[in-house]
């Protein structure tokens, strides 16, 4: 496998990292090599099965061109270390033909760089969200890896450790750049009028702060570290700064280009830039960050971040700054938008990781290789291959990547060294990271770094609320449902807390299904069988899958895999079975749970009390609740989901999130409704989920004179952004055996309008003696109550503050996906450690 680095400072230890992680756990070989003077020599030397990309925008691109060629048969994945992108700058670096569209597997930090790429024709297919990368660097226990560097630095570059630090590191591009590099621009999608006007608005401001920074660095209270960005020569940046200053450098500022800028922005005290996004990797850092800003930003250069990201609009802002350095504060908003946006809840490094070694392995679906021959197969076409490689250096050596030269001595130490980290620290993990948004929800276990299970052998794993060291372990996932729901949604969520701690995953699921497709989207490992999975020849299919990999845990996670998976699983000594059971209908066989399950895990007490009635013994019964992510929304949110479905903010929002299924009680709520519009007429039903009963459901509201009220919304993946939209979240479901929709409902804060059907009533809390209330509830199939109840929340926004706070809270301790992954764990590891035989003790049947 080859791995092409643009900028050392940014994607060195990335490339380091991952090459340390496919090398131990998928027994892949990566050469790294630089993509500005490395390419030839390293496409002479090696025929790669996978050509790992920093960024690929267009198949045009000189260095791409080659790569294609040289690399012929190669799959191709592209990190896009790019994703912040401006309104300009989006035209500009959208996917521009073919090879990138139909032919590169790209890596996503997030929903809205996967849309970009959708929306100018990237398939669906080939986009997989893997979390940022260059967040990643500042979570446990890779933000580690730079401890100790304020000192090593300071010493290095003269600094004193005992100012406070002030890091800039500019991004001023656009004012260096040519007449030919601005064309360059426009002819690749960047508006003419923009494109010239971008470079006098970054000269008009660099010839403003830079004066603003001489002043702060004269004033001696603190070091100012001014940072070129990457292909920005130093030797330019200097040039320019006394051009508009008239004066060399004070004492006290510093124009360094070494070292990362994770390393400097964990070092300093604080952080500013001109536009560059080192300011959100600051925040999520835990540090006051700054953009500054002498006239407005151009609307062609805004981007979603700058929203949130503090400023600074003066010389005196900075003055005050520099005097007085602790009045600065973290940038709490700009945190929790990388939070949402950004970072996930999964290491992204092992994320990626998996998703590189499936394509390189052929373990999942991944993009064609793109068409075309080796530019090498003729003898004149090899010498022209070495021709190149012995002059890229002197060709494409220009002086902007001044600081982008390695060899393969550096990439073997810096393997080393963070081979050393993840390898003596325990497993990766989000824990305890320098913003809540980016952290586990757990409670934080044993120290890892510590004596006792940090240091156990090879292949051993630390789980830290577990306080032991238990080995990695296989789990293999059967899923039969056909579209995806809240029981489809809570397995990807425990595979992916199971990857997050160093076990590895993988799917059995429906062809041709939503719900495989989704579980790919996720990144995982997903084999497919026929229907539910019941015919011979599927139940053959798995059993083959099973016998080859060999897991430790098979997790059946709905009735038709029990079937499926429990056949296929027989005499193959899988030393855990599990079964996982959701809902409260009645069970038609409890045989096929005592004969294929080892153990069976349900949702709620209520469940559990009918899988008692069904024969399931109780000591093979345990209950895990559910969990659901915590997600920080920026506070445009409500108005921005609002503006897209054309409801105005005055207007009063119901929201319903499940199947649209006789059991979940949507008639009864359209009955409900026309009551609700005679009180509040402005008020709006939002129904998300698609089902069967949608046609039946369209034709009751077009009867009771109520379409203009009710909106249904179909799938969405966007479920928590809806919450953030409404007034109050509805559920009149008839049967329910715990309902993630609502535990969603009660961590984004939305006021709750409930049936207590199943596990619901444990959700909520309604048997707790002497407990406030969280949300109104109601009967089942009582339209009047419904009616009633919706109105009263309506009538009174205060009392629907005050239960949704309390909800909030409920949820935020005892529903996290921590906790379901945790608990899914123990089941795991009790069935392990006893040699998967059952536990017949009676006095812990039901837990």
């Amino acid at each position: 496998m080859l791995y092409f680095v643009e900028h050392v400072a940014r994607e060195l230890d990335i490339a380091c990292i991952l090459r340390h992680l496919l090398a131990t756990r998928y027994d892949i070989n990566i050469h790294v090599a630089s993509i500005h003077f490395d390419l030839h020599s390293a496409l002479c030397k090696m025929r790669p099965r996978l050509v790992i990309t920093p960024f690929f925008y267009f198949a045009s691109d000189a260095n791409l061109q080659y790569l294609l060629a040289g690399a012929a048969g190669a799959r191709l994945v592209n990190l896009a270390f790019e994703q912040l992108l401006s309104r300009g700058n989006r035209a500009f670096k959208r996917p521009q033909d073919a090879v990138v569209r139909h032919h590169v597997l790209h890596l996503a930090s997030g929903p809205a760089f996967r849309d970009f790429l959708c929306e100018h024709g990237v398939l669906p297919s080939n986009v997989r969200i893997v979390g940022s990368l260059p967040l990643g660097l500042y979570r446990t226990p890779y933000r580690r890896h730079a401890d100790g560097r304020r000192r090593a630095l300071a010493q290095r570059f003269g600094l004193s450790e005992d100012q406070p630090w002030i890091f800039f590191p500019e991004n001023y591009s656009a004012a260096f750049l040519s007449d030919r590099d601005i064309e360059f621009r426009i002819r690749q999608g960047f508006d003419r009028g923009d494109a010239y006007d971008y470079r006098r608005f970054a000269r008009r401001s660099f010839a403003t702060v830079m004066p603003w920074c001489w002043q702060a660095a004269r004033q001696g209270t603190a070091e100012l570290i001014l940072r070129p960005r990457p292909a920005t020569a130093r030797a330019a940046l200097l040039g320019a700064c006394r051009e508009v200053t008239g004066a060399a450098p004070p004492p006290n500022l510093h124009c360094i280009k070494e070292g990362s800028v994770r390393e400097w922005n964990l070092a300093s005290d604080i952080v500013l830039s001109s536009y560059s996004s080192t300011v959100v990797e600051a925040a999520v850092a835990g540090k006051p960050a700054y953009l500054l800003v002498p006239e407005r930003f151009p609307e062609y250069m805004h981007s979603d971040w700058l929203d949130h990201a503090p400023q600074l609009t003066s010389a005196d802002d900075l003055m005050a700054l520099v005097r007085d350095p602790g009045r600065a504060q973290p940038a709490v908003a700009l945190a929790d938008w990388a939070a949402t946006q950004l970072a996930g809840h999964d290491d992204p490094f092992a994320v990626a990781a998996e998703v590189i070694s499936h394509a390189y392995w052929g373990r999942a679906p991944a993009p064609p290789r793109p068409p075309g021959r080796s530019w090498s197969a003729t003898i004149s076409r090899r010498i022209r291959c070495h021709v190149r490689a012995l002059t890229s250096r002197r060709r494409q050596g220009h002086y902007q990547y001044e600081h982008d030269h390695f060899d393969a001595a550096t990439v073997g130490q810096t393997t080393a060294q963070w081979a050393a980290l993840l390898d003596d620290r325990g497993p990766v993990s989000a824990a305890a990271g320098p913003h809540p948004q980016l952290a586990n929800d757990a409670p934080a276990g044993p120290d890892p770094s510590g004596s006792g299970p940090a240091t156990a052998g090879p292949g051993v794993r630390f789980l830290p609320s577990a306080g032991r060291a238990i080995r990695s372990l296989k789990v293999a996932f059967v899923v039969s449902a056909r579209l995806w729901g809240g029981g489809e949604s809570q397995v990807a969520l425990l595979a992916d807390g199971l990857r997050l701690r160093g076990h590895r995953c993988r799917f059995f699921a429906r062809r041709a299904s939503l719900c495989a497709d989704q579980l790919r989207n996720e990144g995982f490992l997903v084999d497919t069988f026929l229907g539910t999975g019941r015919d011979p020849v599927s139940v053959w299919k798995v059993r083959r899958h099973l016998y080859q990999w060999q897991p430790d845990v098979l997790h059946l996670n709905d009735s038709h895999a029990i079937t499926c998976g429990g056949l296929a699983a027989q005499g193959l000594g899988i030393p855990a079975r599990i079964a996982a059971r959701r809902s409260i209908f009645p069970i038609r066989s409890g045989h096929r749970y005592r004969r294929y399950a080892d153990r069976v895990i349900c949702v709620a007490q209520a469940v559990a009390e009918r899988c008692g009635q069904a024969g399931i013994p109780d000591d093979s019964i345990r209950i895990v609740y559910d969990g659901t992510p915590a997600v920080a929304y920026p506070t445009p949110i409500r108005r921005q989901v609002r503006s897209e479905l054309q409801i105005a903010d005055h207007q009063p929002v119901l929201l319903t999130v499940a199947w649209l299924h006789a059991s979940k009680g949507h008639r009864y709520l359209l009955a409900a409704l026309a009551e609700v519009v005679a009180r509040f007429p402005q008020t709006i039903l939002l129904l998300a989920g698609a089902g069967s009963e949608q046609e039946a459901l369209q034709h009751q509201a077009a009867a009771q004179g109520l379409g203009e009220h009710v909106r249904f919304l179909g799938f969405r993946t966007d479920v928590g952004q809806l919450i953030q939209a409404a007034d109050l979240f509805v559920m009149p479901s008839l049967s329910e055996g715990l309902c993630s929709s609502l535990i969603d409902a009660m961590r984004g804060g939305c006021p709750i309008v409930t049936t207590t059907v199943g596990g619901i009533a444990e959700l909520i809390g309604t048997g707790d003696l002497g407990s406030a209330p969280l949300a109104w509830t109601v009967p089942e199939r009582n339209p009047a109550a419904l009616a009633a109840a919706i109105v009263a929340a309506l009538a009174d926004p205060h009392e629907r503050a005050t239960r949704a706070t309390r909800a909030k809270q409920r949820a935020l301790v005892q529903f996290t996906v921590d906790q379901m992954v945790e608990g899914t764990l123990q089941v795991y590891h009790e069935l392990l450690e006893a040699g998967s035989s059952p536990t017949h003790d009676q006095s812990s049947s039901i837990r």
